[in-house]
């Protein structure tokens, strides 16, 4: 799949910003009290995404695309937040399964990693897509998720050297924070604001926190399994 190239590289940053603050605070120790909740916030992001990439102007196959990786990243890393009792619960109803009907969405993603490094549709935007996806978190295996970022990040730089400069690898709480602030104007930072990085992600994922529980409060309760897949929506 060949991203679009006049989406901007950016924009793919934006439309994940509220993805990224839940993965960083959940990886950064927050704990899920309840299965069902925590699903119905990610059910939101799934389709909040789809629809923010509908009207961005992306193909049908790019929001397929990202959509599964964000459904793996997500999965990826409640499944590791869950306990061992919670995690069947999970599986059952995975992101990938119900969006994707699909249970190896991990190798999937790691297939078109492999294919990108090949040189198969190679371009900055695809490349853009899973570097995200990794630096949030996605493990295809202990050993390769960092081999991947390595090299779809040096892949990326040597793709957009000659335009632009590579902006660089961040932690998890400076991605959700400095995304978020995208659509605000432009403005200098003293050099000691990096240290209220974790406080402006705290008050980030309380604003959205009541925003999601707003948006899930309107989802439809139960949602059977086979009513909700990704692929019955695209036209």
């Amino acid at each position: 799949m060949q991203m679009m190239l006049d989406s901007s590289v950016t924009s793919l940053r934006t439309l994940l910003r509220n993805t990224a603050l839940h993965v960083a605070l959940l990886t950064g120790g927050a704990q899920i009290s309840a299965t069902h909740s925590w699903r119905a916030r990610c059910v939101t992001l799934v389709e909040e995404l789809r629809q923010s990439m509908r009207d961005a102007g992306y193909l049908d196959a790019e929001i397929d695309e990202t959509g599964l990786a964000q459904c793996t990243l997500l999965d990826d890393v409640t499944l590791r937040a869950l306990s061992a009792a919670q995690r069947g619960d999970w599986s059952r109803e995975s992101l990938q399964v119900r969006f994707h009907d699909t249970q190896d969405g991990a190798e999937i993603v790691c297939e078109r990693i492999d294919a990108l490094l090949l040189g198969e549709h190679l371009t900055p935007g695809s490349l853009e897509l899973y570097r995200l996806v990794l630096e949030l978190g996605f493990r295809g295996g202990p050993a390769e998720r960092d081999s991947y970022r390595q090299r779809v990040s040096a892949a990326l730089s040597k793709m957009v050297s000659k335009e632009e400069p590579q902006p660089p690898i961040r932690t998890l709480a400076e991605t959700a924070v400095i995304a978020s602030s995208q659509d605000e104007p432009r403005r200098r930072w003293p050099t000691w604001g990096a240290s209220f990085s974790v406080v402006g992600a705290v008050v980030l994922w309380l604003l959205l926190n009541a925003y999601l529980d707003r948006s899930v409060s309107r989802l439809p309760e139960p949602m059977p399994e086979h009513m909700s897949s990704f692929s019955q929506g695209r036209s």
